[in-house]
């Protein structure tokens, strides 16, 4: 696949789920929009109160883009403000959490792909 729209792609609900070995709280939704073979693009719409708890993946690392919307982050031992036009870079295996302190658009890019969103 090499082309794909935003509207054809079918949300993910991951509210209440565990990803990263902790579990989700409050509105997340994500959509992979294209992976290839060494990287995964994904957006993700998170609800005002989303939060996900402290936890690190070993096995990618991600960067991110905040559309909308504000988060909280904790990444490392630095905690940011992210607003629309920031971005994020979560090495593997540093720490990190992150809260939605309003309704969120951003997208994301994993490399290698995450597995559990295939």
């Amino acid at each position: 696949m090499y082309h794909t729209e935003f509207q054809k792609v079918l949300p993910l609900i991951l509210t209440g789920m565990k990803v990263g070995g902790v579990t989700l709280e409050g509105k997340v939704e994500l959509r992979v929009m294209m992976t290839g073979k060494n990287l995964q693009l994904v957006a993700l719409s998170l609800g005002v109160g989303y939060f996900h708890p402290l936890h690190n993946h070993p096995e990618h690392e991600s960067i991110g883009y905040v559309i909308s919307g504000k988060l909280n982050m904790m990444i490392g031992s630095q905690e940011y403000v992210l607003n629309p036009g920031s971005t994020w870079h979560h090495p593997k295996g540093v720490y990190h959490w992150t809260r939605a302190l309003e309704n969120c658009e951003a997208v994301e890019i994993h490399s290698p792909p995450r597995p559990e969103f295939l």
